[in-house]
């Protein structure tokens, strides 16, 4: 997790408007310098402007992201002003609805060229710079981020040419984490053979990954729902009436209220439950590491709940996407 968004640099495609211009705002108000992407002029015009006032640097291109040579031109013009980025949210989208046997060829093309290959086009040029930025600074912090859709891991009617592009875009993202998620294990053996064949080993590697890693987790909700994050349309949210627009913020957190409530019950279970199980090594006790992740869960319940009697009292509505970053 990016732990100090000053200084840092973001690159957003569809960052003209939207959701994507949302997070510019959030990236530009937290000191980044941003890459304002999008293939609508007068929109990037009117958004750098925006940003600029803020004080941010802001580099904004005219790009088409599904277009090979366009997103390689923008990657060479973000290493050579700025380095490796080190928030990559690869955004831009469009739709096309119908029955998938009438769908044009140009269709097909079309949706396809920008939200999977855009996002293909970011993965590929965007995840090396940071890579070598890793491996030359140990303090480096990146993520990337593919914006998908709930379309991703439903099948709804009447849009199958954009399901498949969302099913593809969260195959991909799912695909790069294991990739990383490999590594980690890797490392893991890599720890376990040296302690076995070379008797030297960091003291509690396995056990104190997985426990730290369960507390990170926990507390992340904590944090996304501090920010209020959540799971929304923002094509349904636009488009609804201020009422309607608050409803759908309420119902969201409403629901997050109930599944971090029932994590959180689990958690404080776990607590009790492994009684005197200590880590292999330093003998710490596991329910210690359990507290802190169950004070995480309910510090997360807390936050929803005063959220939703938020929600509730607030007359005007919130879009939670502006917080999104900070999450």
């Amino acid at each position: 997790m990016i732990s100090n968004f000053k200084g840092k640099t973001a690159v957003i495609t569809g960052g003209g408007s939207g959701f994507g211009l949302e997070c510019a705002r959030i990236a530009a108000h937290s000191g980044m310098q941003v890459v304002l992407v999008d293939v609508q002029k007068d929109a990037l015009d009117v958004a750098k402007t925006e940003l600029e006032t803020t004080g941010a640097q802001v580099m904004a291109r005219l790009v088409d992201v599904s277009n090979a040579a366009q997103m390689q031109a923008l990657a060479n013009d973000v290493q050579q002003q700025f380095g490796a980025p080190h928030f990559v949210f690869n955004n831009a989208g469009v739709a096309s609805g119908g029955l998938l046997w009438e769908n044009s060829e140009a269709d097909w093309e079309w949706v396809l060229g920008v939200n999977l290959w855009g996002v293909i086009h970011g993965v590929r040029l965007f995840t090396p710079m940071m890579l070598a930025a890793a491996q030359k600074d140990p303090s480096y912090q990146g993520h990337i981020v593919n914006t998908a859709s709930m379309a991703g891991l439903l099948t709804p009617p009447n849009m199958g040419v954009y399901n498949v592009s969302k099913h593809a875009v969260v195959a991909l993202t799912e695909t790069l984490a294991a990739v990383f998620l490999l590594l980690i294990a890797l490392l893991t053996a890599g720890n376990v053979l040296m302690r076995d064949l070379f008797s030297v080993q960091i003291p509690d590697w396995f056990d104190g990954s997985k426990l730290m890693q369960g507390i990170a987790l926990f507390w992340g909700f904590a944090v996304a729902t501090y920010y209020g994050s959540h799971i929304c349309v923002d094509v349904v949210w636009e488009n609804l009436k201020p009422a309607g627009q608050r409803l759908l913020d309420l119902i969201s957190t409403f629901i997050t209220l109930v599944f971090l409530g029932f994590m959180a019950w689990m958690v404080w279970v776990k607590v009790s439950s492994v009684g005197t199980q200590t880590t292999s090594d330093l003998q710490i006790r596991l329910n210690y590491f359990y507290a802190v992740a169950a004070v995480g869960a309910t510090a997360a319940v807390a936050l929803a709940a005063l959220r939703v009697i938020n929600l509730w009292r607030n007359t005007s509505p919130e879009h939670t996407s502006e917080n999104q970053l900070g999450s």
